[in-house]
């Protein structure tokens, strides 16, 4: 995917290598291997950074949200959350920021 997005860095090639960088920064977590998750979820974040400023695309949103949260930075999703919420798009692991916030340690 990384060849494909230098080669034709199209929108639906963006969002695959953001969806797999994602799934992969959640096995790594999950074999503990937390860094490494880490700077999958950021790469992830910063592909789609670009095309999800002025997107209201469901397919778009979703893996920047989805890395946004897992790197601890809700805020940063919260805009794109609420709209897509507001529209009745719902995605398992995905909940409103304030259920979020409560969850966040003050």
């Amino acid at each position: 995917l990384e060849a494909l997005k230098r080669i034709n860095p199209d929108k639906y090639t963006l969002i695959a290598l953001a969806d797999a960088l994602v799934s992969r920064g959640l096995f790594r977590r999950d074999h503990g291997r937390i860094s490494d998750a880490r700077d999958d979820w950021s790469r992830a974040k910063t592909t789609l950074e670009q095309v999800s400023v002025q997107s209201r695309d469901p397919e778009v949103l979703t893996p920047w949200i989805k890395a946004c949260l897992l790197l601890d930075q809700p805020i940063a999703a919260e805009a794109h959350l609420q709209n897509l919420f507001a529209a009745g798009y719902r995605v398992s692991g995905l909940e409103p920021i304030r259920t979020l916030e409560s969850k966040i340690p003050h």
